[in-house]
Formats: C-alpha cells, sequence, structure tokens
C-alpha cells in the first residue's frame, strides 16, 4: 500500500499511452462504463467476502484499458492499493469484465478506471460502508498440533475466539481417515470473548480436529489443531508455541519455559537439564502434575553465556522414555553500562584523557594510556576552539596530527575506532530503551544506516572510516566502534553508543561528561590485528 493522491494516481495509470496532438484541445468524452445499479454501493460486507461486479465498457474510439483499485481509510487520512489492469492492444469498441476481489478492512471506495485508444479516461466510483471484521482465533499456547496421542484416551483442544460482533455457532469436527465427522456444537457464554474446549476421544485414524466459529453476520473463522500419531502407551512433550528450539536465551535474567506433557499412563519422573560448555549438568526435578497422565509445567532458568542447549526428560509407569532436547540459537548479553565517565583535555598525571571500554578502570591518563596502547579507543581533546574524541589512527590526516600527538607521546602504534559526528538518534530515551547486544544491533540497523524514508538516518557506519567526532554538545550523541581497518578502508562491524551529559571549554581546558553502552565481549582485542596501525 502507498498513499497518493487520486490525481497522481490517475495521472500514473496513463503513463506510457500515446498524448493527443498539442493543437487537439477539444474536450472529449471518454469510455462508457456501465456498471448495474445494485454493484455501484455496498453495505455490511464481511472481510474476505468475494465480490463480483460485471463491468461493461464501451467507446466508438475503442477500449484500451480497464483498470482499478481501492481507496481505504488509514491513520493519515486514506491510502491507495496497487492498481489491476487489463489491456487489450486490439482496442475493440466493447469490452466486458467480470471484477473479482476480496472485502479487505477499512475499505472506502473501488475506483475504476476505462481508457479509450486516444488515451481519453473515464471512472466510475463504488462506495463500501461497514466493512465487518471476522472473528479471530487461537489455540492455547499458540499451540495447533500434537505429536503423540493416546488411543482410548480424551484429549482436549482448547483456545480462544474473540469477536466484534457476537458468535451465533462454535462447533468442532474430526476428519478421521481423510473423512470428516458432522459438527458437535461447543457450548459457550460470553458471545464475544469466549475461552472454548473441543474435548474428544482419541481413535484409530483421527488426524485433525477442527475448529468453527460463525458470527450473527455469517462472518466465519476456521483453524485446524493436527495430530501426528495415534499410539497405545508413550511420553510426549509440546512446548509452548511448538517450539523445537530456544531462539533467544537472555544472560543474566530468568528464562521462563512453559509446555505440557502428555502420557499413556501416569508420567512417574519428569526432569530437565542444562547443557554448558559442551556437556550436560544435573537433572533437575520437574514437579508432576495433575492429572498424572498429561499436565502442564513451567521451568525456569537463570541464562548465561556458556549455555548451549536444555534437556527434558519423562519416563512414565509402564518405563516409556522421551527425551527432548532444545538448541540454544543464541545467548543475548547484557550491554555494558557506564555512567557519568568524565574525562579532561588537560594532560597530566591523573588527568584522564583516555577512553578504553575493555581495560579498567577504562579513563587513563597519557602516561597510562601509553603503556596500554593496544586498549584505546578514543582521546578527548581541544581542536581548534572545539571539543572532540578521536581514535588514535586519526592521526594519519595532517591536520589532526598535531592535535593528538601530545596525547600520543611514547606511542608506537595507533588502535582504530569508528567515531561518528553527533547523531540525532541517540537520546536519553533510546539509550536507556538499550539492554543487550541485540537491542543495540537492532538500533544501528533501523536508526542509524535504515534509509530515512523507514525511519533511519541512512548512515553508512559499517562503512566510514571517520575517526574524530563533530563538536561535542551537551545532551547530544554519537556511535563509536570496533571493525577492521586496512589500507585506509574500514569494515566496522561491533558499536557503542555514547550520550554527552556536560561539555564545557574553561581557560583552554575542556571537560565532558557521558554515558556509554556497549557489548560485553573484547571486540578491541578481537580487531586489533585487523585494524592497529603503526605510529608515528
Amino acid at each position: 500500500m502507498k498513499t497518493t493522491s487520486i490525481i497522481a494516481f490517475f495521472f500514473a495509470l496513463s503513463l506510457g499511452f500515446t498524448s493527443c496532438e498539442d493543437d487537439d484541445m477539444r474536450p472529449a468524452n471518454g469510455p462508457d462504463i456501465q456498471i448495474s445499479d445494485e454493484n455501484l454501493s455496498f453495505d455490511g460486507l464481511n472481510v474476505g467476502e468475494t465480490i463480483t461486479i460485471p463491468v461493461q465498457v464501451n467507446s466508438d474510439n475503442g477500449v484500451k484499458r480497464i483498470s482499478y483499485f481501492f481507496v481505504m481509510s488509514s491513520d493519515n487520512g486514506t491510502e491507495t492499493s496497487e492498481a489491476i489492469h487489463f489491456d487489450d492492444s486490439a482496442t475493440p469498441v466493447s469490452i466486458q469484465k467480470d471484477l473479482q476481489f476480496e472485502a479487505i478492512p477499512n475499505m472506502l471506495e473501488m475506483v475504476i478506471v476505462a481508457f479509450d485508444s486516444r488515451n481519453v479516461s473515464s471512472e466510475i466510483h463504488i462506495s463500501f460502508d461497514n466493512i465487518r471484521s471476522l472473528p479471530q482465533m487461537s489455540f492455547t499456547d499458540n499451540v495447533d498440533y500434537r505429536e503423540t496421542v493416546f488411543e482410548n484416551k480424551m484429549i482436549s483442544v482448547t483456545g480462544t475466539v474473540t469477536s466484534e460482533h457476537d458468535i451465533a455457532a462454535l462447533s468442532y469436527k474430526t476428519v478421521v481417515n481423510g473423512e470428516n465427522s458432522s459438527e458437535m456444537n461447543i457450548p459457550f457464554s460470553n458471545a464475544t470473548n469466549i475461552a472454548f474446549s473441543a474435548d474428544v476421544r482419541v481413535i484409530k485414524g483421527l488426524e485433525a480436529i477442527i475448529i468453527e466459529a460463525t458470527n450473527i453476520y455469517e462472518g466465519m473463522v476456521v483453524d485446524t489443531f493436527r495430530i501426528g500419531s495415534i499410539v497405545d502407551d508413550a511420553v510426549a512433550i509440546t512446548m509452548q508455541n511448538g517450539i523445537t528450539e530456544i531462539d533467544r536465551l537472555y544472560a543474566e535474567k530468568t528464562n521462563t519455559f512453559n509446555g505440557m506433557i502428555a502420557s499413556g499412563s501416569d508420567v512417574a519422573s519428569f526432569s530437565y537439564a542444562i547443557k554448558q560448555d559442551g556437556a550436560y549438568g544435573d537433572e533437575i526435578a520437574i514437579p508432576l502434575g495433575t492429572p498424572l497422565d498429561e499436565f502442564g509445567f513451567s521451568i525456569t532458568i537463570e541464562g548465561a553465556e556458556s549455555m548451549q542447549a536444555i534437556r527434558l526428560s519423562g519416563e512414565n509407569l509402564n518405563g516409556n522414555t522421551l527425551v527432548l532436547e532444545l538448541p540454544i540459537e543464541r545467548v543475548l548479553l547484557p550491554l555494558v553500562y557506564k555512567q557519568d565517565v568524565v574525562l579532561t583535555t588537560e594532560i597530566g598525571a591523573g588527568k584522564p584523557n583516555w577512553f578504553a571500554a575493555y581495560l579498567e578502570p577504562h579513563v587513563f591518563d597519557q602516561e597510562t594510556a601509553r603503556t596500554n596502547q593496544e586498549m584505546m579507543d578514543f582521546v578527548f581533546t581541544v581542536h581548534g576552539t572545539a571539543l572532540r574524541f578521536h581514535s588514535a589512527a586519526v592521526y594519519e590526516a595532517s591536520s589532526y596530527l598535531p592535535t593528538v600527538a601530545p596525547y600520543m607521546e611514547g606511542f608506537t602504534q595507533a588502535t582504530y575506532s569508528v567515531v561518528t559526528s553527533n547523531r540525532s538518534s541517540v537520546t536519553t530515551e533510546s539509550l536507556a530503551a538499550l539492554e543487550y547486544d541485540e537491542d543495540l544491533e537492532k538500533f544501528i540497523l533501523e536508526k542509524i544506516m535504515a534509509p530515512t524514508s523507514e525511519g533511519g538516518e541512512n548512515y553508512n557506519v559499517a562503512g566510514t572510516n571517520r575517526r574524530t567526532s563533530g563538536n561535542l554538545e551537551a545532551n547530544r550523541g554519537l556511535v563509536v566502534g570496533w571493525g577492521s581497518y586496512q589500507d585506509g578502508t574500514a569494515q566496522n562491524e561491533q558499536f557503542a553508543i555514547i550520550f554527552v551529559k556536560e561539555v564545557s571549554l574553561i581557560d583552554g581546558i575542556g571537560h565532558v561528561k557521558f554515558d556509554i553502552k556497549y557489548p560485553s565481549p573484547d571486540y578491541r582485542s578481537q580487531y586489533n590485528p585487523v585494524s592497529i596501525i603503526p605510529y608515528p
């Protein structure tokens, strides 16, 4: 969808057609579009309902194109759909077309446009009122599949149905050996918000249970709960949302995982273990629920960087067992958050000029920076009359060498960091929202690098070799980062966000206070082999 004016839209529809001669300025009538009166307006359609509108278009000059599009209400007023075109290069004097489409939410108008061989157009508008939403259905825990069920036992398919309009009927039917049963009603009381349960006895050949809800306007929603296999006795474990792996585990945070265990006979034992550094630890008992042959469970785990998988193990009274392993795809690490970092431009013992993210105490005077030069990320200086952060590698630019040279006395190498100008996306609010490394990655991609049309700044922080900030300002922020730097070409991979809280220049001495968030792995040491350069 895209927002556009109707005038501009008609102009776009006509692009590519042959223009009228410049001296032919006489008014011209477009094709005659004929639609029956009952199809000129619609009231009370359901979303998804199929509509067919027969259209007859006549023109003595031949019909070249029939197009249609929809106008919908939106938060910004209205928006239009993409146009559908039907072209006929033979330009017959009459075309009959059945236009078929489905009702969509917020639909206001259908606009039908016809062009003759001279590119003269006419249009007709069809109005829509009261497009009704359909009921919504979801199964409990978003699980719509049971791998194993047990013959002659009951299975309860549960979930919710919500509807803007009262539900008139709620039912289920079973699919056994490819054949649908007759519908069976599911009782309910609240007609707009229903917690349903379809209780079915498992028989051989059961493949699925179909739930159907219909509102008073015949708007319908249908969903299917599928069955994998039917056995006499076994153990089955199903996780919430049907997950078979853990895509994200949060380190230093409590992670909760829910599921259900079912068995042909009563569950006798149930436990889990955590894989760390290539080996599983001790089994941790999971309390048995009621009834013993089917119950929900919940486990909580304090995330750690070294975790690789979670293993669930169940056994029933008949000795049947099941082991379910959930690999952990990624462990998200909390960002390092340093607040009220203070640097000065004054050189001397105990006067912090340099910042190092991955070496305590993180701020260093000129002498201690020299002895730890391979870990320095940026230095704070007066450049002309401005206060700035610089990467040590900025010395390659001759105009900056006099600025950083006093701070690099005794250095034999210069570390590379990307240091950007002030970025408007870095605010107190955006900094506060960054908690984990994934949050920072998304911020860089979506707010710094993304095009302005998508809410970003369109700034290629991954490819720039910029090594100096803009003039520092209070309540403004910037990005610094680490990556490779070879022969003047940078490929920046990891980033930090700085928010400047205070900055001042008094009697030629600069002072700055800032907050910074950055990933916890030592990316300075990781990227030094491909970024550090000799000095001077």
